[in-house]
């Protein structure tokens, strides 16, 4: 059978409107699209209880105000030739249609040629009202209830501080390509985000890093690469495509990205100015991937463009083509160890054994735990590679430095964790990108020893951090950008082993690289700090920090 009309319109609206952020974007673009300089959101409960995006745009027509909500209905296209040619975010005419079909819509506005303005009202896609009102010019349009006559999909939405952290990341990176514009992000009344509007990109980069980004640009046969890079490769990143304006999703121009820099760390925008022939907006429901006419020309731009921003690859003027992405040095990078963790599945320093975990055969039968033996131990030296090397009375010990130190960082910052808090000297301030990904996560930080501090603008700013964090050679911007990438997803006090989890993880890689000299006295501090940990014969990833090799196996190989 057919379906019910009611029944299409919220099939339909499913598969443009999911979220909260699938509201914003869309009434986003549609600001964008008309002009304006000025957008304002402005939330309740992340969205679920209703959404106000207002905007000193051209505004609607008052006689159009019913067409607006028609589905397929758009000022954009007039044409199929159109669609080869789109220079608009908007153009299908689907997302106020849908928008309306699952909430209680109302859109004021007013164009400049008019007097007055008008007022429309739907639900459930039902008009209940169209009237003219005074307005200034421009629109607002407040979505209630959104999936009110949905609950199903009602049910599935996050919690509200998840909706939010969605809609600032939106906003955030929006406001990168659309540096000019003053773009702002309120939630219950809380200022949440705001780009006051800057002069160039780079700055509205800046302003949203807190730090100086680096730039690059490419340009081959009609398309045009710009690139800027936060510097950074330690800590999640974040990494923005935009196409013409456009938001996009392109799995291969993240290789691209990453086949330059060997890491995505650090925060990467990309933008990118190609022909409006040569790209297919029209693949994708929510407009989030495209098409290329050239694709391997575009992946080569995005790829030489990123090796220029790092400093390591072609000039502006390479030739293009399909580069091959430089091998990955992986001797640094932690296997992914699943459950059950490390510590399960190590040897205890009371058991019968101890050695290296991945080489059973080796391990050397004690008859007390290996601490008590350290004052036997006695440096030998250093292999040519870098392994430390020292002996005891049953047999000879190897040692990766980089190993062990990773060992001990992590259970410092691990163990540390309730050491009372370090006030700095002056207070840093948090640039707003990083501040949205924080949130959520402001009380676990403070139980864990950091202090904050919001100024009367609404900006925030650390004050103190962990005191057992300030012996490590780390700026306090860097923990916080390290924590910020993890342990959001968590409640109660597993948010906070995340969070230690994630400092601990990344400190590790400012351990000392094998080769690293060390004097002796260093090198016996090593072995003893190591053998204080409650794990001290795996490095946090699961390597073995050293291994034994008992005095009867080497007297047997040389047949003594």
């Amino acid at each position: 059978m057919e379906l019910p009309p009611e029944v299409r319109e919220k099939i339909a609206a499913g598969e443009v409107i999911e979220r909260p952020l699938s509201v914003v974007k869309e009434l986003l673009e549609n600001s964008l699209d008309a002009g304006a300089k000025r957008v304002s959101v402005a939330l309740s409960q992340g969205g679920k209880t209703s959404i106000t995006v207002e905007d000193d745009g051209s505004g609607i027509p008052f006689e159009d105000l019913p067409l607006a909500l028609t589905r397929h209905a758009t000022s954009k296209i007039r044409s199929v030739d159109d669609l080869y040619g789109i220079r608009s975010l908007g153009f299908r005419g689907e997302a106020l249609a849908s928008i309306c079909a699952v909430s209680r819509l109302e859109i004021r506005s007013r164009r400049m040629d008019q007097e007055l303005g008008g007022l429309i009202i739907a639900e459930g896609g039902e008009i209940v009202l169209h009237e003219r009102v005074p307005h200034p010019v421009g629109t607002v349009v407040k979505v209630e209830e959104l999936f009110f006559n949905l609950p199903a999909r009602r049910k599935f939405l996050k919690s509200p501080s998840a909706e939010v952290r969605r809609i600032s990341q939106l906003l955030q990176e929006m406001s990168l390509v659309n540096f000019h514009r003053r773009i702002q992000l309120s939630s219950d009344g809380r200022r949440v985000f705001e780009s006051p509007g800057f002069e160039s990109p780079r700055d509205a980069a800046r302003h949203l890093w807190g730090c100086d980004p680096k730039e690059g640009f490419m340009d081959h046969q009609g398309l045009s690469c710009h690139l800027l890079w936060s510097g950074s490769g330690e800590g999640r990143g974040n990494l923005c495509f935009f196409v013409n304006g456009r938001r996009i999703h392109d799995p291969s121009l993240r290789a691209a990205i990453q086949g330059a820099s060997g890491t995505l760390g650090g925060d990467w925008v990309v933008f990118l100015v190609v022909p409006p022939e040569e790209v297919d907006v029209n693949v994708h429901p929510t407009k989030s991937e495209v098409r290329f006419k050239r694709p391997r020309d575009v992946f080569s731009l995005v790829h030489r463009g990123a090796l220029s921003v790092i400093g390591g690859g072609l000039g502006l003027d390479g030739p293009p083509g399909q580069p091959i992405p430089p091998a990955r040095d992986r001797r640094d990078e932690p296997p992914q160890v699943k459950s059950p963790s490390v510590e399960d599945r190590m040897p205890r320093l009371d058991g019968p054994s101890f050695g290296g975990p991945q080489d059973p055969a080796k391990r050397l039968v004690v008859g007390s735990p290996l601490a008590e033996m350290v004052s036997q131990v006695r440096y030998v030296g250093e292999a040519g590679r870098g392994y430390l090397i020292y002996e005891f009375p049953r047999g000879v010990i190897f040692l990766d430095p980089h190993a062990a130190e990773e060992r001990i960082t992590y259970e410092k910052i691990v163990r540390g964790s309730q050491g009372g808090t370090q006030v700095l000297a002056f207070p840093v301030e948090i640039p707003e990108g990083l501040a949205m990904s924080l949130e959520g996560l402001w009380g676990p930080l403070e139980d864990l020893g950091f202090r904050f501090d919001r100024e009367g603008s609404g900006a925030m700013r650390m004050v103190g951090i962990p005191q057992h964090l300030s012996s490590f050679d780390v700026s306090p911007m860097e923990w916080l950008r390290w924590c910020s990438s993890g342990g959001d997803q968590e409640e109660g006090s597993g948010r906070q082993v995340k969070l230690l989890e994630r400092m601990a993880s990344r400190a590790c890689r400012r351990s000392m690289k094998l080769g690293d000299s060390l004097d002796r006295d260093g090198a016996r501090r090593l072995f003893e700090e190591l053998l204080r940990c409650s794990v001290p014969q795996a490095c946090p990833h699961g390597r073995s920090t050293f291994f034994v090799l008992p005095w009867e196996d080497i007297e047997s190989r040389l047949g003594r």
